[in-house]
């Protein structure tokens, strides 16, 4: 089963800036930022009831100066 993420990474950029350093819920236009792990728990329960069908996409927004090394 291939799952299209093409919405989700066009709303997530388009508004990556308000959004850096954070951890956040991305489900067709509508980002949710994630505080811990109880809130993003109550924040998924909610979103598969309003959105049923939907997968929402969890991702890290990183900061600017954040940097990965592959070696």
């Amino acid at each position: 089963m291939e799952i299209d993420f093409t919405l989700e990474h066009k709303t997530l950029k388009a508004r990556e800036e308000e959004f850096r350093g954070k951890h956040v819920l991305v489900i067709g236009t509508e980002i949710y930022p994630i505080e811990d792990g109880e809130q993003a728990t109550q924040l998924l329960e909610r979103l598969r009831k309003q959105h049923p069908g939907k997968i929402p996409f969890l991702a890290y927004v990183m900061r600017e100066d954040t940097y990965i090394l592959c070696l």
